[in-house]
């Protein structure tokens, strides 16, 4: 069961990094059409 729980607890650590990331570009892509927009 500890097994379990470690492998669980690193899926959701890398669930929160997956979606961090892709935030990330997301913002960084929003960013790049703002500034193309705004020139």
């Amino acid at each position: 069961s500890i097994d379990i729980g470690s492998i669980h607890i690193e899926g959701v650590q890398g669930m929160r990094m997956v979606v961090f990331s892709i935030i990330l570009m997301v913002v960084v892509v929003v960013r790049k059409e703002g500034l193309i927009k705004e020139s």
